[in-house]
């Protein structure tokens, strides 16, 4: 648990750090052409990555679930997730087709991995600041909304290990407990049962002494009856 908690205050000082980062622009080949491109790279791992994409997404009002647009191997493209018809806030009911892709990165200290985004208007007609400055300026903004909705997935992943930690925790130190009370109430048991074994030693030591006695007249008898 001590990890754990250690684990979430660095994490907090990276979000902290991390806070304002931005996406970049990047040229990236992408069905046989180099396409533009959005990169932006992130504090947390590529699952809470993933889990950030389709988060923003519904917050579009779009519905992976519904568009079959889920992250699975159909809906790869040369390492992209695609989903269409994507209405971006910044673009009035303006639909588009956005291309991720999530990748990890190995050896930095700061970032766990980084989300590429490419962004088309149907048709693969990609966009550029060249040739739709409002558009591509519009899917760079939506992307940037990324990095606090990453860290809140990331701590909050971080608080359900915790919880997790906690519970086991908890366990540990209640069957302690139970360990204890059965133990006390084995001590009390015990001792309830030494006083009653110590009453019965009493009163069996007095039908030994009977006993022997009986037989000390027996023998008395016996020695009489041979004179």
């Amino acid at each position: 648990m001590k990890k754990i908690i250690i684990g979430i205050i660095a994490l907090s000082q990276m979000m902290a750090i991390h806070s304002f980062a931005q996406s970049t622009f990047k040229t990236v080949t992408f069905k046989n052409s180099l396409r533009p491109s959005l990169n932006l790279s992130l504090i947390s791992e590529p699952k809470n990555a993933e889990e950030t994409i389709l988060a923003k997404l519904k917050e579009t009002g779009y519905k992976p679930e519904k568009n079959g647009s889920i992250f699975n191997k159909k809906n790869k493209q040369e390492g992209f997730y695609s989903f269409s018809g994507v209405q971006l806030p910044e673009l009035d009911n303006q639909k588009l087709d956005l291309y991720f892709r999530v990748d990890p990165i190995e050896g930095d200290k700061d970032y766990r991995s980084s989300i590429s985004l490419i962004v088309s208007k149907g048709y693969e007609n990609f966009v550029s600041p060249e040739t739709d400055s409002l558009t591509f300026n519009a899917a760079e903004n939506f992307l940037n909304t990324f990095t606090s909705k990453t860290e809140a997935f990331q701590i909050n992943k971080q608080i359900d290990e915790q919880k997790k930690a906690i519970a086991v925790s908890e366990k540990k130190w209640k069957d302690l407990r139970d360990k204890q009370d059965d133990a006390r109430k084995k001590i009390a048991q015990l001792e309830s049962d030494m006083k009653n074994w110590q009453q019965e030693e009493i009163e069996q030591q007095k039908d030994v002494d009977n006993q022997r006695s009986a037989l000390q007249n027996l023998e008395s008898k016996r020695a009489a009856v041979k004179q």
